[in-house]
């Protein structure tokens, strides 16, 4: 090689091929000495030139680059010349191609490389994770032998430790120091047991699993009963146990470290040929193999798969002819990534199971000539964690209604459908014929309100909001109507005979003979209202008069004794219980009213839109609310007047099952659809594309976020093996689209068959999920191998299984059921896991609001007069406890429903942390404890029955949360064992809700639970400068997400 200073000065690093074929090995000048012996010179090019340019360019004095794999044996030069360039597959990334025979892979996520090895050119070679800045670690030997075969890391030491047919190697990342620690015969996969300072490996040949210390001492074979050729292995340091794949017994086993002895086979539900790879998640308690399969007509393909620790659950992730022969494998825990190496296919390749938090441009209109024009104005939109192939719904930002569909693929995030209106705020709008102008308060985007007639006019005047325009829909500002002279009842059952009056007009009007007091009334459009005033009828006989809500009834009676009480029947033209009347001092006050026009309504129905809506006997002033029947939907009130029938409301007609023709004339099948309902149509076989349906009043449409409808149509996929091979270009555009169909479908399988797991009593058992799984996949696309469904050239049928009702699959993909927060790793049960990446933001959160006051809740340690000046986190636990949530998130859905917008609450953890429902005042708040009881509630969550049995209940027996973590610290306790010196506080979930602030002490229990308020504020910081406690008296209002371990500071 040229020296580093050529290098950096923009020279490109070349080399000959023992071959003579020429060919650039981007290698970085780190160990440029140790490669010494390869015959190198320097290409010198600009240096802006990118690395990616060699692909095309050849070398000065060189023949054009070659891309192939070199021939097994030989120094595969042109194997390493993926040039930094990304090649996307659909959702799988190719990362490098070209390689000879990879095999071992190992991730560094701490330097942002992947390592891995290759048998075929016998190297160990590094990249960065996007598969740019490739470099040769250990350069190639001489002997096959020495090969490396398996890799694994020490990123805390930077060291790496590889594995030949002979030796167990170490040396330094960038590949220096290398140095042999253990002989050893045939030795295969290889992983550390970091905590113990151990390192194991297998031995393929002897069919046994070995140990030794990370510097090859006490060597010691700890499985060689039971195991018969072990490939590679994987270690769970958090339950101490190894795993392997043993490719002889086609099957996943594993041990405890402390008894080896001890092995067991997974539980895994797939027939497997051959078993490569595997590493594990122990956080989520995954467990991810390379391997492959037969289909039944005896086809062997490549394949990963991802399952629990035991085996169960287990899916495919990447299958059905995508791969060859996956080997190395590994997981980014952080970014949700697969790693592999595909052995024959000479491929590194990647999967991104998840899309980080980010922004996307959302319309903000729903006219097709807005999303049609070539610049249509849009809204950024937020969204956080979205899972891949699942469609997610977002809520529009501030100022804005509405939402957005989003689905995330291979980390990108695309807009299925969905528009955000812009909000319109306080203002006024004139196009009244009078010029009158109208004020309003704030409406949102696409809702209606109303308008307030100014200048000694009135309304209703109905309003629209679109996107932050608002327009008159219906009525007018006029001049009031004045009351004409007439009768009036007013409460306590008076009819009182009024005069004439103007519209803004008062008058006093004297209570009728029988009555003592008066009123006084104001006419307000045309009809009377009691300004204040009585009128309060003696016990003495006479005539009351009663409103039964379709006119006034006059209600004679005899006289009544003082205390006593008078039960009078119903008047002639009317039925009923009667009317209760009762003498309170020398005054009548009626108790009861029951009586109601005798008129009534003869059973019968309504036809309205084609629906038939039946009715029974109804009485007199009878409304009865009627669902619409069939596939209708709405609701149809129906009420008796003077026996005549009035209804209010419509039904809207549904879609039955059927087809529809695309923009290019591609049928697509539909299932049954309410109106309003959108649906996903999977294109058929031979077409990549999902088709957005929507039903409108029994008619479907195209529910398209684009103006052009070809963006939202069917499109052909290239399948002919003939032409791919003899136009390779074809089959680089082929494979994206294809891929493209793959995810989608599988996405949408995946979503299905974990609805399938839910326990309900018509769902098959859990162990049949994968081939139902597998089978609605390989039946959707026609694959060989499928259930009585053909492929290319193999004949018969394709549609869905008989067992899998796609109308379901599709809803389950629209809309999910309990959405989970997107960085949780498991989908049921209750599960603790360290979440170390939120040490920092929960120190700061704990931090910026601990506040140097004390109340008397404060024990101060030991009888000492010091107090804590702040914290220092120890650790962050997350919770996953699948029914808590549950339940929560259904108390807050039952809120927003019955609140709509609470009255905004602000506390001091707002905007931290994770995104909140700001609408339903949803907050993180603390809860001290200690470490031994904060691992109870993670598990069996709050209970109110236990509240107050540490401080007492000052606002009333509830679940106590604060805004400052000093508060909730005055609550902590130190734990015990390995928690001596340690203290616990909860972050929960609270939904606030409507909140009632007070300040004095006393039981408010029964005041929140009486529906007006959700949850309570006790302000002490506004009476005594201390801090603010907020009270939940409903156990499923709070849901304790994280577990912080924390140390109290007294120093400053």
């Amino acid at each position: 090689f040229g020296s580093s200073d050529e290098a950096q000065r923009g020279g490109r690093p070349c080399m000959r091929c023992r071959s003579g074929a020429a060919a650039a090995v981007p290698i970085p000048m780190a160990g440029v000495a140790q490669r010494a012996a390869i015959s190198s010179q320097v290409c010198t090019t600009s240096a802006s030139t990118r690395l990616a340019e060699a692909d095309t360019e050849p070398c000065a004095s060189h023949r054009p680059l070659e891309r192939r794999r070199a021939t097994r044996g030989s120094w595969a030069a042109a194997s390493v010349l993926l040039l930094a360039l990304t090649h996307r597959a659909g959702a799988v990334q190719t990362l490098v191609n070209g390689l000879d025979e990879p095999q071992g892979l190992a991730l560094d996520l701490r330097g942002g490389r992947v390592y891995w090895t290759e048998v075929g050119a016998r190297t160990l070679s590094r990249a960065f994770l996007n598969g740019t800045g490739l470099q040769i670690v250990v350069p190639p030997t001489e002997l096959a032998e020495d090969a490396p075969w398996g890799v694994a890391l020490d990123e805390e030491t930077g060291k790496v430790y590889w594995t030949t047919q002979r030796t167990i190697n170490r040396a330094n990342l960038n590949g220096t120091g290398a140095e042999t620690l253990v002989e050893t015969t045939y030795a295969g996969g290889i992983a550390l047991d970091l905590e113990n300072s151990q390192m194991y490996w297998t031995s393929w040949a002897e069919g046994k699993i070995y140990r030794a210390n990370l510097n090859g001492s006490d060597v010691e074979d700890v499985v060689d009963v039971g195991v018969e050729m072990p490939v590679d292995l994987a270690i769970d340091p958090l339950r101490r146990e190894v795993y392997w794949a043993d490719t002889r017994k086609k099957s996943v086993e594993r041990a405890s470290l402390d008894d080896p002895s001890d092995t067991q086979a997974l539980n895994v539900s797939w027939q497997v040929n051959q078993t490569n790879g595997i590493v594990l998640d122990p956080y989520a308690e995954r467990i991810y193999l390379t391997g492959s399969s037969e289909d039944a007509s005896g086809s062997e393909s490549g394949n990963i798969y991802r399952a629990t620790l035991t085996g169960d659950d287990s899916e495919v992730l990447i299958g059905s002819g995508g791969l060859m022969v996956p080997y190395g494998i590994e997981y980014d825990r952080f970014k949700h990534t697969v790693y592999w190496t595909d052995k024959q296919a000479g491929l590194l390749q990647r999967l991104a199971l998840q899309c980080d938090p980010g922004r996307i441009a959302v319309a903000t209109s729903a006219s097709t000539a807005a999303l049609s024009s070539d610049s249509p104005e849009t809204v950024s939109v937020r969204y956080d964690y979205l899972k891949h192939g699942v469609l997610t719904t977002v809520d529009c930002p501030l100022g804005y209604s509405g939402t957005a569909r989003l689905l995330c693929e291979d980390g990108a995030v695309t807009l299925s459908s969905g528009h955000c209106e812009k909000d319109c705020p306080t203002g006024w709008v004139v196009p009244q014929a009078n010029g009158t102008a109208l004020s309003h308060g704030p409406i949102k985007g696409g809702e209606r309100g109303y308008g307030s007639c100014g200048a000694g006019l009135v309304g209703p005047v109905t309003l629209q909001c679109s996107n932050g325009e608002v327009s008159i829909i219906s009525g007018t500002c006029r001049t009031p109507r004045n009351c004409n002279a007439g009768y009036a009842v007013f409460p306590e059952s008076a009819r009182i005979e009024l005069g004439e009056l103007s519209h803004g007009g008062e008058m006093n009007a004297s209570c009728p003979e029988g009555f003592e007091g008066s009123y006084h009334v104001r006419c307000n459009d045309g009809i009377f209202e009691a300004v204040d005033g009585v009128c309060r009828a003696s016990c003495a006989e006479g005539i009351i008069w009663v409103d039964d809500g379709v006119g006034i009834m006059e209600v004679p009676h005899t006289a009544i004794k003082p205390g006593s009480s008078l039960k009078v029947p119903c008047p002639e033209g009317s039925a009923g219980e009667g009317i209760k009347l009762e003498c309170a001092s020398t005054f009548i006050r009626v108790q009861q009213a029951e009586c109601v026009r005798t008129s009534t309504c003869d059973p019968g129905n309504e036809t309205i839109s084609g629906a038939v809506v039946q009715y029974g006997l109804m009485a007199e002033g009878d409304t009865v609310m009627k669902k619409c029947p069939g596939s209708f939907t709405g609701t149809i009130n129906i009420t008796c007047v003077e026996g005549t029938i009035q209804r209010t409301g419509t039904c809207f007609a549904g879609c039955p099952p059927g087809n529809f023709d695309d923009a290019n004339d591609v049928v697509v099948r539909h299932g049954l659809m309410k109106h309003g309902e959108q649906w996903l149509a999977v294109c058929p076989n031979g077409y990549r594309g999902v088709i957005p349906l929507l039903c409108t009043d029994g008619n479907i449409s195209l529910s398209c976020a684009y103006g052009d409808s070809a963006r939202c149509s069917c499109q052909e996929v290239f399948e002919s093996k003939e032409e791919e091979s003899q136009d390779k270009m074809s089959l680089t555009l082929f494979a994206p689209v294809a891929a493209s169909v793959l995810l989608a479908v599988f996405g949408a399988c995946l979503a299905w068959a974990s609805r399938w797991h839910r326990p309900t009593s018509a769902c098959p058992p859990p162990t049949a999920l994968p081939a139902a799984a597998a089978k609605c996949i390989a039946e959707t696309f026609g694959w060989p191998g499928a259930p009585g469904g053909g492929g290319v050239g193999g004949g018969g049928g394709g549609g869905p299984p008989a067992d899998i009702d796609l109308s379901e699959l599709n809803e389950i993909v629209v809309d999910s059921l309990v959405p989970l927060p997107s960085y949780w790793a498991t989908q049921e049960g209750i599960h603790i896991f360290p979440d170390t990446n939120r040490i920092n933001e929960v120190q700061q959160l704990m931090t910026d609001t601990w506040r140097l006051a004390s109340s008397r809740d404060r024990r101060l340690i030991a009888g000492g007069d010091r107090m804590p000046v702040g914290c220092r986190v120890a650790s962050v636990l997350r919770i996953e406890n699948h029914r808590g949530y549950d339940r929560y998130w259904r108390h807050k859905a039952e809120v927003s429903a019955r609140r709509g917008t609470s009255t905004p609450f602000a506390v001091d953890t707002d905007n931290r942390m994770n995104l909140l429902d700001a609408e339903c005042n949803e907050k993180y708040l603390f809860h001290g404890t200690n470490p031994e009881s904060a691992h109870a509630i993670a598990r069996n969550l709050f209970c109110i029955d236990m509240a107050g049995t540490c401080r007492g209940c000052m606002f009333g027996p509830g679940i106590y949360l604060a805004e400052n973590a000093s508060k909730s610290d005055e609550y902590a306790k130190e734990g015990s064992g390995v928690y001596v010196g340690l203290c616990a506080m909860l972050i929960c979930r609270a939904v606030a809700g409507n909140v009632i602030s007070v300040e004095d002490s006393g039981d408010f229990s029964d005041t929140v639970r009486s529906g007006q308020y959700d949850s309570l504020c006790g302000d002490l910081r506004a009476k005594r400068g201390t801090f603010r406690e907020m009270v939940f008296f409903h156990e499923q209002a709070v849901y304790p997400e994280f577990i912080v371990i924390y140390a109290r500071n007294y120093d400053g």
